[in-house]
């Protein structure tokens, strides 16, 4: 029979290696699951993401009378019009997130998420950033002014604060990281595009 008086206080202590696996179940994994679960889809269907930013597309896709939500490796919206069901008719444009095509430049307080809207020749029909949280964003990136300046735009233009888009005095990082998600995703769609047309129908 084994003696419980003679068991150490160290035997019984949970290591550091333990305690750090333990935290991350308890705490890290059910915090970020939610995230992870909106970011990739997680159990939100295709439909229920196209109406939850449906508002928002019209806005980036103005020629587009419905949308499709397309899932992969570069996740987007497809603005459809004319007949052929549901998922049918003719592509006018495309959306997506800067956060789903490795926009994720990081401003005062983090990664925003950007709508962006290009048609199939390449040239953006909008923007709109749908979430963030820049102090200085109501003055910049949330503003018309700010957001005019890329419908009409190529990809193949520099997207440069203080060159082809203007500099907010005081909100200087906001409008530099949201300029280069912008950028960033716009051009990696931009080729997926390319290479889509290149090897077959989309």
């Amino acid at each position: 029979m084994r003696d419980e008086s003679r068991i150490s206080p160290s035997t019984m202590a949970i290591g550091p290696n333990r305690l750090l696996v333990l935290l991350v179940l308890v705490v890290v994994i059910p915090a970020i699951l939610p995230i992870v679960l909106q970011t990739y889809g997680g159990s939100q269907s295709a439909p229920d993401r196209v109406r939850r930013y449906e508002s928002h597309l019209k806005e980036v896709v103005p020629g587009a009378d419905r949308f499709v939500s397309v899932d992969g490796l570069y996740p987007h919206f497809r603005g459809l019009v004319g007949g052929g069901g549901p998922n049918g008719g003719a592509v006018v444009g495309y959306a997506f997130f800067t956060t789903d095509l490795g926009g994720r430049s990081r401003g005062y307080a983090g990664v925003m998420k950007i709508l962006v809207g290009l048609d199939a020749a390449g040239t953006l029909t909008g923007v709109k950033a749908v979430e963030h949280h820049e102090p200085y964003g109501y003055r910049s990136i949330d503003l018309p002014s700010y957001r005019m300046q890329f419908p009409g735009k190529r990809v193949v233009e520099p997207f440069k604060v203080g060159g082809d888009i203007d500099a907010v005095t005081g909100a200087t990082i906001t409008v530099v990281a949201a300029t280069s998600a912008i950028r960033v995703a716009t051009r990696r769609m931009a080729r997926e595009l390319i290479t889509r047309r290149a090897t077959g129908p989309q």
